[in-house]
């Protein structure tokens, strides 16, 4: 894959960039423990490396993300990723999770890149929180599955 511009991503987010998503206006969609998206009705064209279906380009905390309208695993950009979850942990004011062992049977499930159709690496976050992230270094993006980024941001530790 290039080093250019994928559009298949949002850009980062900017005064001058216009994202293609026209998200319908309206409360997230949460159901239990899962992050409060909303969903643009545009697709675009990548598949979720879980389930395969088609992600729709998502308003996730203000951060625009590719997400899986099935299973709501999402992916963005590794340095959105890093800002969205300094930004929540910091503005969190809830109770914290107890520290749980990581699931070591996670590690062994693997997935290919929604991008680039390369594997992506599977690996602890090095953050707070006991959970498994897939990344892809080449494409330099982050998948994340419904409930991971609610952990990092309960999870105990510096704010």
């Amino acid at each position: 894959m290039s080093s250019g511009f994928d559009h298949r991503l949002p850009p980062p987010l900017s005064p001058l960039n216009v994202y293609p998503v026209t998200a319908t206006p309206g409360p997230p969609q949460i159901q239990g423990d899962q992050e409060p998206l909303v969903f643009s009705d545009q697709v675009t064209g990548v598949f979720c490396p879980r389930c395969r279906e088609e992600t729709r380009f998502a308003d996730l905390y203000g951060t625009k993300v590719v997400c899986c309208p099935s299973c709501k695993g999402f992916l963005t950009r590794g340095e959105e990723f890093r800002e969205l979850v300094a930004k929540l942990r910091k503005q969190y004011r809830g109770p914290e999770l107890r520290p749980q062992p990581l699931n070591h049977c996670e590690m062994k499930i693997s997935c290919q890149c929604p991008v680039c159709e390369g594997p992506m690496e599977t690996h602890p976050y090095a953050g707070p929180g006991a959970v498994v992230i897939d990344s892809c270094a080449a494409c330099r993006v982050v998948w994340l599955d419904c409930g991971e980024l609610l952990k990092i941001k309960r999870n105990p530790g510096r704010r």
